[in-house]
């Protein structure tokens, strides 16, 4: 019989002593506020009938859910998200309740990780407002969006950040244009990331190039580009859009929350599922939004029942790692920190300090470092950090880091919940597959035949999406070392690495067989960081991160 260690449970959590009731102290705010704002309590199973959740198909659940059978044998699974389940309540079982049904919920969800550190059980609170007057959409949304503020306001004050954008902004904008689907979804992706060097590079009309970059502040100066916006368009449907916006924002600034808005018209997240406004809820110290919202107006009718309906959820465990890594969670943080900048160590350090000094900033600190590990520049108005490649992705991604300079290799692999704000032209290579010289430049011979290929290399996820672009069948063996060996040994038949010149691959009898993407260094940002710094950010890559 396996060993258990019983002090472990990955991907949950114990909270024990003091922890508890820190937890208990933010569902409690949570519960008071919506109960006395007159939403009622709905608490739905633990497990529910899996058709409940792939009932919508704009809700794919995947590999995340927790599946398992009944003793009739039927299908379930394991609550992995709130609101469906209340839809259903919603639909169902409320039918000679009056309209409309104010709701709110604070329990567990489950969900399969994606990654080896993620949770596998969370406690979420959150409400949902449905079947409100469909007319008067713009009254349902302002009551949500407030309850939302006011949520954040109960646990940090006035220190957060709600964003607003619209799910149907990039989708009527592809129709307007004729995008074709697969275009339409690179477009999303890189519109999602803010990956500013490809949307820029891609033929595509203006509108979608400006995408990324329609983001800012509630003030006048920031709001003033939403009608350029859509001036550039010259569509009806998107100033339509842009002035439900503008009036969402203007309404919230009357009650008291124009310092706590922001807007971003690059939210192209999940479009298949928004049928209105979308939202984020943003906090200094956390590198990702801890409040997300939206209307829905297409849920209760895969249950029978076609109600509007709009809400959002708060991830109880985000807000518990932030308040308890502040020294007391009673008093607002400290004043803001420098600008934080992660470097990656080598190649791309020497061509940073070069840039960093054309543009006048003394990087004498930066050279003669000798055992510190953050160095302060520019007078103290930003600090860097000396990393390896893939370090910079932690560091940026968990929010230690505002900005980081990295290969797009390491990105491509290791990647996931950040913006690439720039390509800064510099580290430029290639990452290729390599094998026998009798194949260069002749993939589809490599890849000839009945028999599986196998390939060698430190990039498995590279590896994993070239093979399914390629349509391929590959077997991966990982090497950390010097992956050219693999061919020569007989190991694997091709490998996939950088290459820059491509010298150590004929030296040893290997030859460039397919080149399959670009490399060079990129401006990466944490996503709240570049919500909440945006002025900063932009001062940054105006100034001393300029080309």
């Amino acid at each position: 019989m396996k060993n258990i260690d019983y002090g472990r449970t990955d991907g949950r959590r114990d909270y024990i002593f003091e922890d508890a009731m820190i937890r208990r102290d933010i569902c409690e705010k949570l519960v008071r506020l919506m109960s006395e704002s007159g939403y009622k309590e709905t608490v739905t199973p633990t497990a529910e009938y899996f058709d409940v959740f792939s009932a919508d198909p704009t809700r794919s659940m995947g590999d995340n859910v927790y599946k398992f059978t009944d003793e009739h044998n039927r299908l379930m699974a394991l609550r992995c998200d709130c609101t469906v389940p209340i839809a259903r309540i919603a639909a169902t079982k409320l039918t000679d309740t009056p309209l409309p049904y104010r709701l709110f919920y604070c329990q567990n969800v489950f969900s399969a990780p994606k990654t080896g550190n993620a949770l596998t059980e969370s406690t979420q609170c959150g409400a949902e407002l449905i079947g409100t007057d469909p007319e008067n959409t713009i009254e349902a949304d302002i009551e949500i969006l407030e309850l939302a503020a006011k949520s954040m306001q109960a646990l940090f004050g006035m220190d957060f950040r709600i964003e607003l954008g619209h799910g149907k902004l990039f989708t009527t904008l592809a129709e307007i244009y004729n995008i074709d689907p697969e275009t339409s979804e690179t477009i999303r992706r890189l519109i999602e990331t803010k990956n500013f060097a490809s949307i820029e590079s891609m033929k595509i009309p203006k509108p979608f190039k400006m995408l990324p970059k329609m983001f800012g502040n509630a003030d006048n100066e920031d709001l003033s580009a939403l009608d350029e916006f859509a001036e550039e368009t010259g569509s009806e449907k998107i100033r339509e859009i842009i002035d439900y916006i503008k009036n969402l924002i203007i309404k919230l600034k009357e009650k008291g929350y124009g310092n706590c808005l922001s807007f971003d018209l690059g939210l192209v997240g999940r479009l298949d599922y928004y049928t209105g406004i979308i939202f984020g809820g943003f906090v200094r110290g956390l590198g990702h939004a801890v409040l997300l919202g939206g209307r829905y107006d297409n849920l209760t009718a895969n249950f029978g029942r076609d109600l509007p309906a709009t809400g959002f959820g708060i991830t109880v465990d985000d807000i518990f790692d932030l308040l308890k890594n502040r020294e007391d969670n009673k008093q607002p943080e400290q004043p803001l920190r420098p600008i934080r900048i992660a470097l990656t160590k080598g190649r791309l350090e020497k061509k940073t300090i070069e840039l960093l000094e054309k543009n006048g900033v003394d990087c004498s600190p930066l050279i003669n470092k000798g055992r510190k590990l953050v160095i302060p520049l520019n007078d103290g108005k930003f600090e860097v950090m000396l990393v390896k490649s893939r370090d910079v992705i932690t560091y940026v991604e968990h929010g230690v880091c505002d900005l980081g300079i990295v290969g797009s290799d390491t990105i491509t692999e290791y990647g996931s919940s950040l913006y690439e704000l720039a390509d800064l032209g510099f580290g430029k290579c290639r990452m290729a597959l390599a094998g026998n010289a009798k194949y260069k430049n002749d993939p589809e011979n490599f890849f000839g035949g009945y028999s599986k290929k196998v390939l060698a290399t430190k990039f498995v996820h590279a590896v994993e999406r070239y093979a399914a672009e390629k349509k391929v069948d590959v077997e991966i063996v990982t090497i950390e070392g010097s992956v050219e060996l693999a061919p020569i040994l007989g190991l694997a038949d091709g490998i996939v690495d950088i290459v820059e010149t491509g010298d150590t691959l004929r030296e040893n009898g290997l030859e460039i067989i397919e080149e399959i993407f670009p490399i060079s260094a990129r401006i990466v940002a944490n996503v709240a960081a570049t919500k909440l710094r945006k002025k900063e950010i932009d001062e940054m890559l105006s100034g001393v991160l300029k080309v």
